[in-house]
């Protein structure tokens, strides 16, 4: 590119500035609007929000409900497994997860018939 180009593109980008200034309008005039549209836009809002409340609370109110019993959920009637549990089940998993029992004297039963006295 030569200094002309440069010249001629710096040039062209300055004339769209000029017009853009000129169409564009002055910020107090848009300001202005804002204000006024803000202003218009509140009480309006306001008002309705409130119809809405009412109507909502009017109509809640007038309904005759019948109150049903929580339902209630049964975390025992399900189970979940997740899915790595396989992991776990390892040879001999049993022996960490259960007690040894220990049977108490008055449950064992001893057969008193297969010993014999024999004089001596």
């Amino acid at each position: 590119m030569s200094q002309s180009d440069d010249k001629e593109l710096a040039d062209r980008f300055a004339a769209m500035r000029r017009a853009e200034r000129a169409a564009a309008p002055a910020f107090a005039n848009v300001r202005a609007r804002a204000i006024r549209r803000r202003s218009l836009r509140a009480p309006l809002a306001i008002g309705l929000a409130a119809a809405v409340a009412a109507i909502v609370i009017g109509v809640l109110a007038s309904r005759n409900r019948v109150e049903q019993a929580p339902v209630g959920i049964d975390l025992r009637a399900g189970s979940w497994t997740g899915p790595t549990d396989f992991l776990l089940d390892t040879p001999g998993h049993w022996m960490l997860r259960d007690l040894p029992e220990i049977a108490s004297p008055s449950s064992m039963q001893f057969d008193t018939t297969s010993y014999r006295r024999t004089s001596s």
